[in-house]
Formats: structure tokens, C-alpha cells, sequence
């Protein structure tokens, strides 16, 4: 995993800068290469501190997984919970889980990914209401699962890693827990909240840089709802509202590049080189 300049200063607010870069090592270069490991040329961006003030970084994921939630009391983290129904008043939002609890507060936010339940459940509380757009109402598909990983393992297996070897060599060394595959159509939403509901990141919008642009939602979100002087319904709504109206054209915008750099590569057959990050 990688972040960079565009979201490194809110680590550095957060005073979680130092301790990410003891788990992290500088990108220096990117070395470019063909699918037959023929080099194309070399990226330098050893520099990029001087320029810009951050270097982009490289780390395992489930180490900053750790060091964000060593800064959460554990009693405000609940495992195993999957949420099944989730009501509003004027005053809170309440959500009911599969086993029986119940938790509630002024506002929900849902992160828990393309596939949220919370957007799901959002989404049918405001199609009931006649407010659901066609667009958002069409189902995603989704392939995932254990027998994926094994037969996509199988077909990458002999391809060139891109430094000398084979895929067959990382798989061959990675728990089989940490390898998932999953087939993930890219899509933009419209309903972006409801009430005192509001999804966030890829629950909102499914794009291929989705992480570095969840957290920067989170931001925006943080700020908005920062600014908040009452926390009525109509205060929450708009500040929701304001939200979106600072997001949404930047999720559009990557989105849109993203779907045209798809069919290109898929009508003009273009092969991706391959960059190896050093």
C-alpha cells in the first residue's frame, strides 16, 4: 500500500506521521518494464520531498491497520457485527445488528465498503421515499471467494513478477488468508445521504484509487460536520449536502478517467506495462 502528499498532512495533524514512518520506506524510483520484463525506463522521485515536501511511501497494509487502531480505545471498536436495519428520528439514528444489539448516535456514517449494508439499507429507506435515482437502483456484480483465488493463483502463476521471477514465488509465500480476489465494477452513486445517513469512500463511489480517496472524504466529512452548531436532522442534512457538494465532482472526474483508460485498453488491446516501485 502506498499514500502520498495528498493525504500525508493529515497523518501529520493526526501526530500519526513519525509512527507511520517507522513502518514505512521512501518510493524513490519507478522502474518500468514490459510483460516480458524488458525495461522501458526508470522514474526518479527521490526528490519529491524537496519539491513538494512529502515522500510518496510503501508499507504493508495490515500494519497501518495496527497503528490506526492503537489510537482507539478498544471499547469503541465492536467486532462481528453486521448491521440489518437502521432507523431515524429527529433527535438520533439507530441501528439494529444481527445479533440482537443495537447501537445508536446523531449521525451514521457508513465506510464498510462497495458492498455496504448501510447503503443498502439507506438506499431502500429513500426508495420507499420515492427519492431513490434509477441509476442507483441497478445491482452490482461481484466475484470473489476461496475458489477464485486459487484458479486466478493458478493462471498468474508462471507470469513475471517484474524484478526477475515469477508471481508463483510471492503467492507461494503469502498466507493464503491474505490473497482475495474480487471482480469489481466501477461505479458513481447520486444519493450520497439521507437524514442523518451518509456513506463514505467506496460506498459512495467504487473507483480503482478507492482508499486515498475515502480518506480524503473523511476529511471533507470531519470538516463539515466540525463547523456544525446544532445537530437537529436539518442541521446534519445540510451539513451532509455540503459534503457532497465538495466531493462529488472529484469522484466524477476520476471516475470518467478511469472508465475512458478502461476502454482504451480494452478496445485498443493496449498491454499495461508493468512498474515495479523501488
Amino acid at each position: 500500500m502506498s499514500l502520498g502528499a495528498n493525504i500525508l498532512p493529515v497523518f501529520e495533524q493526526l501526530g500519526l506521521y513519525k509512527p507511520l514512518m517507522e513502518i514505512a520506506l521512501p518510493i524513490v524510483r519507478m522502474n518500468m518494464f514490459t510483460e516480458n520484463t524488458d525495461a522501458i525506463g526508470v522514474v526518479e522521485v527521490d526528490d519529491s520531498k524537496t519539491l513538494i515536501g512529502y515522500n510518496a511511501i510503501c508499507f504493508p497494509r495490515p500494519d497501518l491497520y495496527d497503528l490506526i487502531l492503537s489510537q482507539v480505545p478498544l471499547e469503541k471498536i465492536h467486532f462481528n457485527k453486521k448491521v440489518v436495519a437502521l432507523h431515524e428520528d429527529e433527535t438520533q439514528v439507530t441501528i439494529d445488528c444481527e445479533d440482537g444489539s443495537s447501537y445508536h448516535g446523531d449521525i451514521l456514517v457508513g465506510a464498510d465498503g462497495a458492498y455496504s449494508s448501510i447503503r443498502q439499507l439507506l438506499y431502500e429507506k429513500v426508495s420507499l421515499e420515492g427519492l431513490l435515482p434509477p441509476s442507483d437502483s441497478e445491482d452490482l456484480s461481484l466475484s470473489c471467494g476461496p475458489e477464485a483465488n486459487e484458479s486466478m493463483i493458478k493462471e498468474i502463476y508462471n507470469f513475471n513478477n517484474g524484478v526477475g521471477g515469477i508471481m508463483g514465488e510471492l503467492t507461494d509465500t503469502t498466507p493464503r488468508e491474505r490473497i482475495s480476489k474480487v471482480m469489481l465494477e466501477e461505479k458513481l452513486f447520486e444519493t450520497w445521504h439521507s437524514g442523518r445517513v451518509a456513506p463514505l469512500g467506496d460506498d459512495a463511489s467504487q473507483r480503482r484509487t478507492g482508499y486515498i480517496k475515502a480518506m480524503q472524504d473523511a476529511v471533507i466529512l470531519t470538516n463539515c460536520l466540525y463547523d456544525l452548531e446544532a445537530w437537529s436532522t436539518h442541521d446534519i442534512s445540510a451539513a451532509f449536502a455540503e459534503y457532497k457538494d465538495q466531493r462529488y465532482h472529484h469522484a466524477k472526474y476520476h471516475f470518467e478517467i478511469s472508465k475512458t483508460n478502461a476502454q482504451i485498453m480494452r478496445d485498443r488491446q493496449v498491454k499495461l506495462p508493468t512498474c515495479c516501485i523501488a
